[in-house]
Formats: structure tokens, C-alpha cells, sequence
């Protein structure tokens, strides 16, 4: 797993992508999430999250997408 994050302002931009192998199973999964928080007022934030998402697995089967998250937080 690898990641990076930097902010700007009022906003905190990361990036974090990863690799699983799973040897029993013969899985493979890989994925990044790009995630954002950007303050709104003081103690509000707005919050979000996309993860892709890439799994392959024995006999070719297979699964992918992405997967959305938003979140409005409130500090107090």
C-alpha cells in the first residue's frame, strides 16, 4: 500500500492505492480511493471518498467498480 496527501487551503486532497494477493484463494485484488475534505464553516466539514476497485480470481472470474462516499462532519 502507497499513499500521498496534501492540502490546500481549506481543502485536504489524499490518493492511497493497494495491492492484496491472497494465496489460498488465489485472489487478486487492487484498488485506489481518492478522497477529499473541504471546510465549510468552522467545525463543518464535507467529506468524501471513491474507491475503484479491480479483483480477479480463479478461472477468470472477476469482479470491479467503484464505490462513493460522502460525509458532512461536524465538530463541537
Amino acid at each position: 500500500n502507497a499513499g500521498a496527501a496534501a492540502s490546500l487551503g481549506p481543502v485536504t486532497l489524499s490518493v492511497t492505492g493497494g495491492r492484496v494477493l491472497d494465496a489460498d484463494d488465489n485472489i487478486e485484488t487492487k484498488g485506489v480511493v481518492v478522497s477529499a475534505t473541504v471546510g465549510i464553516l468552522p467545525g463543518v466539514t464535507l467529506d468524501g471518498d471513491l474507491l475503484f476497485f479491480d479483483e480477479t480470481g480463479l478461472g477468470g472470474n472477476f469482479d470491479d467498480g467503484v464505490v462513493g462516499l460522502v460525509r458532512l462532519g461536524v465538530s463541537f
